[in-house]
């Protein structure tokens, strides 16, 4: 089926357009062509109401050319004709007669059809006063038509009876059409432009060469919008659309001339957005009017997205302010959190988060009850000083008071931990420094309360000073409640000595021995010592080393020495008062199952006068470092 209204109103459409080709007359006067006649003399400021004067002497030769300059028309031309007025006194008779040329260089002449001039395009002799139009039926641009020389030339033929008594005036006709289309210039929103409202003023201006607007279109995403037909050029126009939904748009300007040719132009296209709205925020947990009462740590949890630009940040608002720290950046569509210890109470909690275009919204708001519960520990306590056992272990006992308000069998487990204060209850286990005990034993309960000790074999190199006992215990929801005491671990001196004699095996009287006799020391306590010695045989301080069966050996004959091989004679000697060796340095035991120990290396000189067996002691003691 045709549908013939459609096509009859497109028809009625087109014919009401005002569309037209123009023709136009550059005439030999100041109307800003320029250009001279010349006949042996200028003739300025003539126009078709203005005769130039015939030379009667020089008739038979009578030459007047125009040059045309810089004409400022353009287009498409369709056609070009010389134009005369010209007056004969004579129209009906006589056969004197014009002849017309052009050049364009006015040096070689051509008749009308582009021919070497002949002198064959003449005017006829039918008016006293008439004028005609004589087409030039070559083809010339406009740029031919700047540079134009267009000649009349008058003949007498047959004897000299001056018919031709004047030409008014000499000019070239134009037709043509315009072939461009209308220049268009957009003026705002600029490319790219970012709206935070929904009515948009869409700005531009547009002309035309030779014709005039007939409308312009606004083309928003590749479809016409809206349309104005009375377009005003060089000015601002613009378009107003209100109410355009939030997205990204593309648009531009179409005009269309009232030429002939309709001719029409598209500008470019420039990308607008319109973000109007924050982003979406959709609460997911704790639910409105629920209780959180697993962990100290509400966890927040909710989803932001943003249909035009990112979410470029959002924060927790809690009971009407900021808490905590902003999150940025966002990931859309994925699941957030936020994590914070609140107290037991009712709050009110909502999320807020800003778009890439600045633009910040509010999710709902919902109420929570928070109603955390914390196991109790109290009562601490733990022997204060602590006094170590030399080269062993001491059972040491931290003991502590557990509640929970709903009852005590939700107590999951108790564990306890000892330190140096120098170190970390997270520090690893360390007989010197750290201890854990990670299930401590319940000894009694009643209703929601329980005792409950944690036992610890403390080494007897445990560092001296001030150490920490802490207590915690975490029931079936993962909450933790602790306590904690100090204390002190005493300072420890301690010596292992093995062998525990020396036995100098069989010499002469008069020898000295030549090999060591090698005890080796080892600190059983906690604190680095040196060591003390002396010697007697009867009695502290009786001077001598050994009492013999025969005779007795002066204490200053039995020596020693730190290094290994030393010579009788470079050895110290023994003294009956004790001595402090302060550069024994004996280091106290830091690595397990390795005992700090060190050599002290001995000899002995026989003197004369004793014989049999000999015997003595050999004191000793370790003293702070």
């Amino acid at each position: 089926m045709r549908t013939w209204p459609i096509i009859l109103l497109a028809i009625i459409a087109l014919l009401s357009q005002s569309a037209f080709a123009p023709t136009e007359d550059f005439y030999s006067s100041p109307a800003g062509f320029g250009g001279n006649w010349t006949n042996n003399q200028s003739y300025a400021s003539q126009t078709p109401d203005d005769i130039v004067a015939w030379d009667l002497i020089n008739s038979n030769t009578a030459l007047y050319t125009y040059n045309f300059q810089a004409l400022p028309a353009s287009g498409q031309i369709n056609w070009i004709s010389l134009g005369l007025r010209s007056n004969f006194s004579a129209p009906f008779s006589g056969d004197d007669r014009l002849t017309l040329k052009y050049s364009l260089d006015s040096v070689v002449w051509k008749n009308l059809d582009g021919t070497a001039f002949s002198g064959s395009n003449a005017t006829n002799q039918s008016l006293e006063l008439r004028t005609e139009y004589y087409p030039i039926r070559v083809s010339l641009s406009w740029a031919n038509l700047t540079g134009i020389y267009l000649g009349v030339e008058g003949r007498s033929v047959g004897s000299p009876d001056n018919e031709i008594t004047g030409i008014d005036a000499i000019w070239l006709r134009v037709d043509y059409s315009d072939i461009e289309p209308p220049r268009i210039n957009l003026m705002f929103p600029r490319d790219g432009n970012l709206s935070l409202a929904n009515d948009i003023l869409f700005g531009f201006n547009t002309t035309d060469a030779l014709s005039n607007i007939s409308n312009c279109s606004l083309v928003i995403n590749d479809a016409a919008n809206a349309t104005n037909s009375s377009v005003s050029e060089g000015i601002v126009q613009y378009f107003r659309v209100v109410g355009m939904p939030d997205g990204f748009y593309n648009w531009s300007i179409n005009c269309t001339d009232n030429s002939t040719n309709y001719n029409t132009n598209s500008s470019l296209k420039r990308a607008l957005t319109i973000d109007t709205a924050g982003p979406e925020i959709i609460l997911s947990n704790p639910l409105s009017s629920t209780e959180w009462n697993t962990t100290p740590a509400v966890s927040f949890l909710y989803n932001a997205s943003d249909a035009i630009g990112n979410v470029s940040f959002c924060y927790l608002v809690v009971n009407g302010d900021i808490n905590g720290t902003i999150a940025s950046p966002i990931a859309e569509g994925a699941p957030q959190s936020f994590s914070r210890d609140i107290s037991n109470g009712f709050y009110n909690w909502s999320v807020n988060c800003t778009d890439s275009s600045g633009i910040e919204a509010n999710s709902t708001t919902y109420g929570l009850f928070v109603d955390v519960h914390y196991p109790n520990v109290s009562d601490v306590s733990i022997p204060d000083p602590v006094n170590l056992a030399v080269g062993s272990t001491i059972e040491l006992r931290c003991n502590a008071t557990i509640r929970h308000h709903k009852g005590i069998g939700l107590i999951a487990n108790v564990n306890a931990t000892l330190y140096d204060l120098g170190y970390y209850a997270t520090s690893p286990d360390d007989r010197n420094n750290h201890y854990t005990n990670s299930s401590c034993e319940q000894v009694s309960a009643s209703g929601d309360s329980a005792n409950y000790t944690c036992s610890f074999q403390m080494y007897y190199h445990a560092n001296p000073g001030d150490w920490r006992c802490n207590i915690s215990a975490t029931d079936i929801n993962g909450l933790r409640g602790s306590e904690e005491r100090n204390f002190t671990v005493n300072s420890l001196y301690g010596l292992s000595i093995n062998p525990s004699y020396i036995n100098f095996s069989a010499l002469h009287v008069g020898q000295n021995s030549t090999s060591d006799v090698n005890i080796t020391i080892t600190n059983f306590g906690n604190e680095e010592v040196d060591i003390t010695l002396h010697g007697y045989a009867f009695i502290s301080g009786d001077g001598l080393a050994m009492n013999c069966t025969y005779g007795n050996i002066s204490v200053e004959n039995e020596r020693y020495s730190l290094t290994y091989g030393t010579a009788y004679t470079g050895m110290s000697t023994l003294s009956a008062a004790a001595m402090q060796l302060d550069t024994f340095n004996l280091a106290k035991q830091t690595l397990d199952n390795t005992n700090s120990s060190r050599k002290v290396h001995w000899k002995i000189g026989i003197p004369f006068g004793v014989s049999g067996n000999c015997t003595g002691n050999i004191v000793i003691g370790a003293v702070q470092s």
